[in-house]
Order: structure tokens, then C-alpha cells, then sequence
């Protein structure tokens, strides 16, 4: 068991910039976002989650409150979040995505998927297949992971 979890370590860490040399860099050249990659992933959460506090935003993201901050400011500045204040607890701060947000969610989404679906106009069908069989399974398998 020790022999394969850490060769599943080497592959990951072999896929891991492999995935961001061809897959995320030339996706962000190519649309070039107006968010960071944290900004937008801080943005998926919202959406799917609805209201969160800025502690369970910043633990499902996996960074700091500190590192949070900032960034939740500049969505709410460009009001795509909004700041509220929790009604049991004023010390609390919710955000949650505001309407502006939820729609440059969709927009953006859109114009990822077909900038994706372009870059990987070289699959065949069976690689395709073999793809998302092997999306399906890592994200199920991660899933354990908490």
C-alpha cells in the first residue's frame, strides 16, 4: 500500500503543473479572465452554496481568512458578492453571490466551456471517453478526501 500511495504522489505531482502548463495557462491567454482563478473558484462555491460565512468560504477553499479578504473585497467592489451581516451574530460577516454575480457566472462559464471544448478538439472519442472516465473517478475517489 506504501509502494502505491506514493507512486499515485509522483503521478500527481507530475500531472498537477502538466494540467496548468496546457490546460489552465493557455485557457486563461485565451479568455483572458478578469478574475483570478481563486476569485472565480471563490465564486463557484458562492454559487453553489448560496450564503456562507467568510470562516466556511475560506475553509472550503482551503486559505486563510487574511488571504480571503482581500479578495472577497475586490468581488464586492465589482459587485458580483455581496456582504451581509449575520442576523444571530453581528460579528459575523455572510457573503453570498449577488445577481451581477450569478450572471457573469453563466457568461463566463460559457465562454470557458467552448474555449475548452476547443482546446480539446484533438481527442478522438475513445480518448474523450477514457477522459471523462477518469475525471469521474478522481473526483469521486477525492471526494473521501474531506
Amino acid at each position: 500500500m506504501e509502494n502505491s500511495l506514493a507512486e499515485v504522489v509522483d503521478k500527481l505531482l507530475l500531472l498537477l503543473p502538466t494540467l496548468e502548463k496546457r490546460l489552465i495557462r493557455p485557457l486563461e491567454l485565451e479568455i483572458k479572465p478578469s478574475l483570478s482563478i481563486l476569485q472565480y473558484n471563490a465564486l463557484f462555491i458562492m454559487k453553489n452554496d448560496e450564503i456562507l460565512t467568510m470562516s466556511e468560504l475560506s475553509n472550503k477553499m482551503c486559505i486563510s481568512k487574511q488571504q480571503l479578504t482581500p479578495m472577497v473585497d475586490k468581488l464586492i467592489d465589482n459587485e458580483l458578492v455581496e456582504r451581509m451581516t449575520n442576523e444571530k451574530d453581528r460579528r459575523i460577516i455572510n457573503v453570498r453571490l449577488s445577481e451581477r454575480g450569478y450572471n457573469f457566472l453563466n457568461d463566463s462559464k460559457a465562454e470557458i466551456t467552448e474555449a475548452l471544448k476547443k482546446r480539446m478538439e484533438v481527442f478522438d472519442q475513445d480518448e474523450v471517453n477514457t477522459l471523462l472516465k477518469a475525471i469521474d473517478d478522481i473526483y469521486s475517489i477525492t471526494k473521501k478526501l474531506g
